[in-house]
């Protein structure tokens, strides 16, 4: 296992320690990212990847792969018969977290299956109907916990949609 990846893993397990992330408003609930330490290995997950989340939904997962001297990470989603449902989402899990809150409770599947406006609108119902969980005070705690870990950028879900679009060459 690469240094720079099982240090990664680490910072992002110090930050889901401070917090009970099972809870329906907690962050990892409400960005679909849930702490994995022994999460299985499918065969699409890039050779030498380090798993350290999930969505807790049909296998799909987050991982990273060092290549040279800087992080890939990766969202996961398995099973698919006719598909490569493999996608660089980031260069660090700041980044990656970063990009997640901009995009609430979506999946980053989602922007790689839509056209912007409509992904867009989709951001707005889902911020909606998850206002309550996105304002209240046990989210609010996570997200303080997890950025004593990590520099969290706000990105809107524009950027995010055209980054990561960016990065996979769509």
């Amino acid at each position: 296992m690469s240094r720079k990846c099982e240090e990664e893993k680490n910072k992002f397990f110090k930050a889901y320690d401070c917090y009970d992330w099972e809870a329906h408003d907690s962050l990892a609930e409400v960005i679909h990212f849930i702490p994995e330490s022994n999460f299985p290995i499918y065969d699409e997950t890039p050779k030498n990847a380090v798993v350290f989340a999930s969505t807790g939904m049909d296998g799909c997962h987050y991982c990273m792969v060092e290549d040279g001297y800087e992080i890939n990470v990766y969202y996961v989603e398995p099973g698919w018969i006719d598909a490569n449902r493999v996608f660089l989402i980031g260069h660090s899990i700041s980044e990656v977290l970063s990009y997640g809150l901009a995009i609430a409770n979506l999946l980053f599947s989602q922007i790689f299956d839509m056209e912007k406006e409509e992904f867009l609108n989709e951001i707005n119902e889902a911020k909606r109907e998850w206002k309550a969980e996105l304002n209240s005070e046990r989210f609010t705690n996570d997200l303080s916990a997890l950025k004593r870990e990590f520099p969290i950028i706000a990105y809107s879900a524009s950027e995010v949609y055209d980054k990561l679009r960016s990065m996979n060459c769509l």
